[in-house]
């Protein structure tokens, strides 16, 4: 099977292997590239290139619809933070648990928890605001961290309502 993969110039690379030049003239620096792109396996490969799909179809990574999903998540990853942080402070204000992450810990009793949650969502978000080229990785490893989060949420939620008796 041939795939013909886009180079990330936006210049078509022909299934049979030949490419034309690149900027230099040189079509060593096209097939370097091609070679590159076909061999990144689908979730480190760069936005904007092509990939090929289960069904062997081509599928077009569009950067900045990544760009939005990557950022939608960090949106939702702060907010079940902040939640993380409150159902947590009120299931330990019950005091039938404690913090098992001594750091956590730590950082509940002064109080400053919240802030550093929020300070590492916004720095892994400004992150991938710099990128040029936004990697779908990141948007994966985001969203499942916001799975996570939501796991956690809804565990301490559960407690509580056991706790209340309802």
């Amino acid at each position: 099977m041939a795939l013909s993969v886009q180079a990330r110039r936006g210049v078509a690379c022909p299934p049979s292997g030949e490419s034309p030049a690149g900027p230099s003239g040189k079509d060593e620096d096209v097939e370097a590239e091609f070679r590159t792109v076909a061999t990144e396996p689908a979730w480190s490969a760069p936005v904007g290139a092509v990939a090929p799909s289960s069904s062997g179809a081509e599928v077009a990574l569009d950067r900045s619809r990544v760009r939005q999903l990557t950022l939608g998540a960090f949106v939702v990853l702060a907010a079940l933070n902040v939640a993380d942080v409150v159902t947590t402070r009120m299931v330990l204000a019950h005091h039938v648990a404690s913090e098992a992450n001594p750091l956590a810990a730590v950082l509940l009793g002064n109080g400053t928890i919240m802030w550093v949650k929020l300070f590492c969502v916004l720095a892994l978000a400004l992150s991938t605001l710099k990128r040029a080229r936004p990697r779908v990785g990141m948007l994966l490893g985001a969203w499942t961290a916001v799975g996570v989060y939501a796991a956690a949420v809804l565990s301490n939620l559960l407690i509580l309502r056991l706790l209340s008796g309802s």
